[in-house]
């Protein structure tokens, strides 16, 4: 794989921790826009923003050199997906980066606050080791939660996430500040670069899109880092702009069959085995990946029929 870097997006270090901000993209433009012109308002200023450009055809990387000449850009092939993609920019971080410093992966489908960067560092250096997450809030309304804070019943399979549907604002009157989830999605995590040294990279070998952000958080729990979801952090993410399930309601049957073995879906049965033997506790590895098995497929040809129906 080659890929190229902007010549420009170099920004110097002021006193304390430098955050870099990595960001993968394939196509999809207008959403990269949006999120890089929230990020350019932000008040703390010690950020780097790395843009990996896996393979678009829509000029991506042109137009961020054009509008926003001090955005790193990094060019993949195309095969990188979110995991290969987020890791080069990391290794790009880690060659470059100071031991304090910290990596803050984050999707383009997103926008945040100015005050965003700079509540996520005082809250990580509050918490330190700690990964710090942030609260997902529907863009349209950015009142709504659509994640706040990733759970996982290992017994059961069951996942599912706190405060779905509540208000934000509501959470944070009720003294809901921040949580301790078991795992992180990558839609806005800051993590110290020391975690990075010490547990490695996402896995792009074996999770190369969907679960390598949850994958990533378990093991790092398993270091002896915490988790901690910020709800004073809120990311406004643009719902259902990505991925193949029947939530959306109901696909014609070759794609809904297709859908258990394509990468672009999270119901990728290989990928949901592979997370099962690397994060489940070994004990209840087996039980864990029958049991999501049988969830994901049978509530799935559940949705397919009850769409089916209306």
């Amino acid at each position: 794989m080659t890929y190229e870097m902007s010549p420009k997006g170099s920004q110097s270090v002021v006193n304390g921790s430098h955050i870099y901000i990595v960001i993968p993209v394939h196509n999809r433009w207008e959403l990269t826009r949006k999120c890089l012109l929230s990020l350019r308002e932000q008040s703390d200023r010690r950020v780097t923003t790395v843009i990996v450009d896996d393979g678009s055809t829509d000029d991506t990387s042109r137009a961020i050199e054009l509008e926003f000449p001090n955005v790193v850009v990094l060019r993949g092939d195309g095969s990188l997906w979110w995991t290969g993609a987020t890791n080069l920019g990391i290794e790009w971080v880690l060659q470059r980066c100071d031991a304090t410093d910290y990596v803050l992966t984050l999707n383009n489908d997103t926008t945040m606050k100015p005050d965003y960067v700079e509540t996520l560092v005082g809250i990580a250096e509050t918490e330190y080791p700690a990964l710090v997450g942030s609260v997902a809030v529907d863009s349209r309304d950015r009142e709504t939660i659509v994640d706040g804070g990733p759970r996982v019943n290992w017994w059961t399979a069951s996942t599912w996430s706190d405060n779905v549907g509540r208000s934000l604002s509501t959470s944070l009157r009720e003294g809901r500040a921040q949580s301790n989830p078991d795992m992180l999605a990558g839609r806005g995590t800051l993590i110290p670069v020391a975690c990075f040294r010490e547990i490695g990279l996402y896995d792009a070998k074996r999770l190369p899109h969907y679960a390598a952000d949850y994958e990533f958080s378990v093991r790092a729990v398993r270091a002896g880092h915490v988790l901690v979801m910020s709800y004073q952090a809120p990311v406004f993410s643009v719902v259902d702009a990505s991925g193949v399930s029947t939530k959306r309601g109901r696909l014609p049957w070759k794609s809904f069959f297709v859908m258990f073995a394509s990468r672009r879906s999270p119901a990728c049965l290989l990928y949901r085995w592979r997370f099962a033997r690397l994060a489940a506790p070994r004990r209840l590895m087996p039980v864990f990946l029958v049991a999501d098995t049988a969830r994901v497929v049978g509530g799935a040809l559940r949705d397919q029929l009850l769409s089916a129906r209306s």
